[in-house]
């Protein structure tokens, strides 16, 4: 049934690749020599380059060109306008990305050129003042590309532009009495102001502040808007702002449809990696994974300007980031006063689930805060199972079946506040707080046949309870500065965050024959952890735009952590007859010091080839200690230094992007991983840390092709050395099983990757994304050699039914992957969600269902020495969701004259 839906999609996709090709071909055909609206060329070009223009409504009227047969079809992009509005006097500047802004061009008036040219033809004293000043807004942010105007005693006047740090300079003045006033779109006019230039040879002005004017920004037309995923050499980005511009949905839930993104056992993959690093606004999120994805499913889509996927990071990021970056950019208020969004979810499965949360943004002046609160009550039901044999003469059967619950009440606050001292120095401070309070309840068998699929003679059973607390503070310092023109810049950053939990688990044991009987004593556990974490960092970067075509980075970073952990285990039949259990008790206590350098080098040569070379160095220092009442001491070091260069070429071809990249990147096990003694489940299940494991190292080589932005297509391949792995095996003449973590050989992937996008009609868009992988994992210390190819699809269609309603539909299918010892088998997910937006935009009600046919299940085989298994891993992934959401403060703008997106003006504010 799974294979016949998706060779229908296959057929539908194959089918829209036609068409597009058909499109494409009529669209490069030679245009003739007639006129042309220029508006109409600018949608061409938009829907081309994926961009938006926006200007008042009046300029493009009745403009007509001939198109040049040598300049359309040219790749660069700025070439183009600048060939095409030129000759009729429109200048263009841009606004992000995706987004330009079209506006009359600035000239000498005809009063002032015949004034130039008499002066100097009777033979008048040359001027000598130059005059120097800046344009900003109300919060003292730079205006670039504004027009002043400066007008004589005689109202000859000239026009000049500010360039992008907002500054702009007249030459050549005479002492007297002048008037001056600054314009911009979208903002009101500064009015004439009086100066007076005399006595000095230079003279810097007053700033020019501009005040926000709501009414332009009614004039505006709007061309057709970009694609909400736009693939990069190094990055895919997913531009938000706009597109969600009320919705109750959360980053988490975008990251679940994101291409090339899996969230499976609280875990981030992205391209099939993991060890995926997660930043908010370029600083990293001190969390453990699991907070990591309690705080995305609590951030709302409304108050995020786009998400970058950076499978390709440079120099600048840290060797660790064997995953990839997943950077979120929130959205900055725009005007002075307060705005942000309030939502509401309940979601159930088996359980039911509720997050409430508030982002909330004010701006005064240069002072910008972000905040965001949301309390989760996370109540979910967990089931797995296995079927294990034990092989030889006398094979033996036992089964494992595992039923839980877990209550989880959290709540997560981030407040970041910005202070733009002026245009080239800010200061921002970020601050988190993660309470979380978890009950568990586990009801664990161990059920033995002499028979396959014969009834059970014996079993175990273990019941379990915990009583989490987790507090989890940290703090983030950022400062950025400017000079020398905007040519070089320093960032300084600083981080700590502290994290502590204790986890009291009770267990009780019952050891039961074929007749339900006693089969052995009973016995009680009583578990109590406590683990106390701090991280520290400290790092300095710096930017030199050498020019327009070149950039040198270079910096360095100091990083610590500290880790100390107390595990106590009591054991006894009765809660009066307890006494320590020495062989589960341990003391560990972890420190690691990682000193980082980097310079990275990015060069544009001609106008379609960009090279990217950086080489980070990083100096790792570790110890362990850990102490019982058995063992004594044990201590073990580490110090090591490793070099992680990467290259990146990128080549234009018409409308083809070729990219070349190379990365090598580490992998550092985690100081629970290194933890040598036993985490204990169940008398039949445990497992074993290994403070001998040393560090994987993976280099990765990858291909990729970009056709306009419809298609992306790439080819990669990664080769790791000492690949960290688990592994489940016998203990020695018991059933009991323990999963071992270590260094295991060499695990090779090779991957073609496919991604597909398209407006298909004026309101159905289709994303399709798939990946063909083979991998091969090979341990010489295991004797096992594991090899697979499969596949992974993932198609998206989103429906405008109307201005106020939306549907999005949402298929992932992954085929059986190979493991170190086993093999995961394929699953399936089919999503659903509509949304309603109504009380004038503001507000938008968001109904979901996740997992369909409740078919995305974790399961698979392993087979090790004598012991096989398949399992059966089910979680909650089929949820119902209703989300209402309300924004504090209306962001749209009716607009006038609207081709179309009437959205994005709630975002381009030049």
């Amino acid at each position: 049934m799974v294979f016949v839906k998706y060779l229908s999609l296959t057929l539908l996709l194959l089918l829209l690749l036609h068409i597009d090709l058909v499109n494409n071909a009529l669209a490069q055909q030679e245009p003739g020599l007639q006129a042309v609206q220029v508006k109409d060329t600018l949608e061409q070009i938009g829907k081309r380059y994926q961009v938006n223009f926006i200007y008042e409504a009046s300029l493009l009227s009745h403009k007509v060109i001939v198109p040049n047969s040598k300049v359309i079809p040219h790749n660069n992009l700025e070439f183009i306008l600048s060939s095409m509005l030129a000759p009729i006097d429109i200048s263009y500047y841009r606004i992000d990305g995706g987004n330009y802004a079209l506006f009359k061009s600035p000239r000498l008036t005809q009063k002032q050129q015949i004034a130039d040219r008499a002066g100097k033809g009777s033979g008048q004293q040359l001027a000598s003042f130059s005059v120097t000043g800046f344009v900003r807004n109300t919060s003292g942010q730079a205006l670039e590309f504004s027009s002043i105007t400066l007008m004589d005693s005689n109202s000859l006047s000239i026009v000049t532009m500010a360039d992008e740090l907002g500054k702009y300079q007249f030459e050549k003045l005479n002492e007297g009495r002048y008037l001056i006033h600054a314009t911009r779109l979208g903002y009101k006019d500064s009015g004439w102001q009086s100066v007076q230039f005399s006595g000095a040879k230079n003279r810097l002005l007053h700033d020019l502040v501009l005040t926000e004017d709501p009414v332009q920004l009614e004039q505006l037309a709007v061309q057709p808007a970009g694609k909400l995923i736009r693939y990069q050499a190094d990055r895919t980005i997913i531009h938000l702002s706009g597109a969600f511009p009320n919705s109750s949905a959360s980053i988490k839930d975008l990251l679940n449809v994101s291409p090339g993104v899996i969230i499976t056992n609280d875990l981030i993959s992205l391209n099939g990696k993991q060890g995926t690093t997660v930043t908010i606004n370029g600083s990293s999120v001190k969390l453990t994974p699991l907070q990591t994805i309690n705080l995305m499913g609590s951030i709302p889509l409304s108050s995020v300007s786009q998400v970058e996927l950076i499978h390709a990071p440079s120099a600048r990021y840290e060797a660790q980031t064997t995953g990839g970056v997943i950077n979120i950019k929130m959205a900055e208020a725009e005007t002075d006063g307060l705005e942000g969004t309030i939502s509401s979810q309940f979601s159930i499965g088996t359980r039911p689930k509720f997050t409430e949360s508030a982002a909330l943004n004010y701006k005064s002046g240069k002072i910008n805060i972000y905040s965001n609160y949301s309390y989760q009550n996370q109540h979910n039901a967990h089931h797995f199972s296995s079927f294990n044999t034990i092989e030889g003469i006398n094979p033996i059967h036992f089964q494992q079946d595992e039923k839980g619950e877990t209550n989880a009440v959290v709540h997560q606050s981030l407040l970041a506040v910005t202070y733009r001292i002026n245009q080239e120095h800010s200061l921002t401070m970020t601050g988190t707080a993660n309470l979380a309070h978890t009950q568990t309840n586990y009801l664990r068998k161990l059920m033995l046949s002499a028979t396959d699929g014969g009834l059970a003679d014996s079993a175990i059973h273990a019941n379990s309870a915990g009583d989490e607390r987790v507090r989890n503070y940290g703090l983030n310092i950022n400062s950025s500065h400017h000079f020398g023109g905007g040519k070089h810049s320093l960032q300084f950053n600083a981080s700590y965050a502290r994290f502590s939990s204790g986890n009291p688990v009770s267990y009780q044991n019952f050891y039961r024959s074929s007749a339900d009987s006693s089969h052995g004593s009973d016995d009680r556990l009583l578990n109590q952890t406590d683990v106390a974490l701090e991280l520290a960092s400290g790092g300095i970067s710096y930017t030199w735009k050498i020019n327009a075509q070149h950039l040198f980075e270079a910096g360095g970073k100091m990083a610590y952590a500290h880790s100390n952990s107390t595990v106590l285990f009591k054991q006894g039949k009765s809660s009066t007859d307890f006494s320590a259990n020495f062989t589960l008790t341990n003391i560990f206590e972890y420190q690691e010091r990682i000193n980082a350098g980097y310079v990275d080098y990015k060069g544009t040569f001609g106008s379609s080839t960009t090279f990217q070379a950086g080489l980070r160095a990083e100096h790792t220092r570790y110890s362990v200690g850990t102490t019982s009442v058995i063992s004594g001491d044990v201590v073990n070091n580490r110090n090591y230094i490793q070099l992680f260069p990467n290259l990146m070429l990128s080549q234009y071809v018409g409308r083809q992007l070729l990219t070349l990249t190379y990365r090598r990147q580490v992998g550092r096990p985690d100081y629970q991983d290194l933890n040598p003694f036993i985490t204990y489940f169940s008398p039949y299940s445990y497992a074993v840390g290994n403070q001998s494991l040393k560090p994987e190292t993976t280099q990765s080589l990858e291909l990729g092709y970009q056709y306009g932005s419809a298609w992306h297509l790439g080819l990669a391949c990664s080769h790791t050395n000492d690949y960290i792995g688990n592994i489940i095996s016998l203990e020695n003449r018991s059933l009991s099983t323990r999963e071992n973590i270590g260094n295991f050989g060499q695990y090779r992937t090779m991957n073609f990757s496919a991604a597909y996008q398209q407006e298909l009609l004026r309101s159905w868009q289709l994303i399709a994304s798939g990946r063909l992988f083979h991998d091969r994992y090979q341990s010489v210390y295991l004797n096992t050699r594991q090899a697979l190819t499969g596949f992974y699809l993932h198609v998206i269609n989103s429906y405008q039914v109307n201005p106020k309603l939306a549907l999005e539909m949402v298929n992932i299918y992954q085929s059986r992957r190979a493991q170190l010892t086993g093999t995961d088998f394929g699953r399936y997910r089919a999503d659903a969600a509509l949304q309603y937006s109504f009380v004038k935009n503001r507000a938008s009600i968001r109904i979901a269902v996740s997992d369909i046919f409740s078919s995305y299940l974790n399961n698979g085989s392993m087979q090790f020495q004598q012991l096989k298994r398949t399992y059966r891993n089910w979680d909650e992934n089929r949820r119902f969701l209703f989300g209402l959401s309300f924004n504090l403060k209306n962001r749209g703008v009716k607009a006038t004259q609207v081709l179309r997106n009437q959205e994005e003006l709630n975002r381009i504010k030049p």
